[in-house]
């Protein structure tokens, strides 16, 4: 059996502000990884406060300490703020009470799903999963303003998802500006 892997490196400093962008997302998804849940009456500052402290936890883990310190100011504010407007927004529509400020229930972040095809396998990391008894809600977190692309890919990790974990309702949370968007 014959296996190939191709890996293309580039250092990130070549990318300029995109490289800046990628190193960020990954902060911010693992930032929210380190979040709990948050009673629905939290006030803004201890939102502040919980994700000040995972981004202490990223901090431990991340090799170019220094890239990461020079943007933390803007992860904390970006985090905070996309937090803070769905606490509001849960206020206005309970429905979206699942996945920081709902019930205690299993959640699973990063969760890895493999698809394997004839050619092909291929392994995609699952935001947030929040498992209801009746349902599952499937959380694809985004730091970039709204692309076409952001609805196939969580079209795809639902239909994944579904074939496990049974019916699944998809949603997009675009942190910047935040808004949360349900996925038909």
């Amino acid at each position: 059996m014959n296996i190939k892997l191709l890996i293309d490196y580039q250092p990130l400093e070549i990318w300029g502000e995109k490289g800046r962008e990628v190193l960020e997302g990954e902060w911010i998804h693992q930032a929210l990884y380190f979040l709990e849940r948050f009673p629905p009456s939290t006030s803004p500052e201890e939102i502040q406060t919980a994700v000040d402290r995972a981004l202490d936890q990223v901090a431990v883990f991340c090799p170019n300490h220094s890239r990461f310190e020079q943007s933390r100011q803007r992860l904390l504010e970006i985090l905070t703020g996309a937090l803070v407007w769905l606490r509001e927004a849960v206020l206005e529509r309970p429905e979206w009470n699942f996945f920081f400020f709902g019930p205690e229930v299993p959640v699973l972040c990063e969760y890895e799903i493999m698809e394997v095809g004839r050619n092909k396998t291929h392994l995609y990391r699952l935001d947030r999963l929040v498992l209801f008894p009746k349902e599952t809600i499937l959380v694809d977190f985004k730091l970039h303003e709204e692309r076409k692309e952001d609805q196939a890919q969580v079209k795809r990790y639902r239909r994944l998802a579904t074939q496990i974990f049974g019916p699944v309702r998809a949603f997009l949370f675009y942190l910047v500006p935040p808004r949360l968007k349900e996925i038909p």
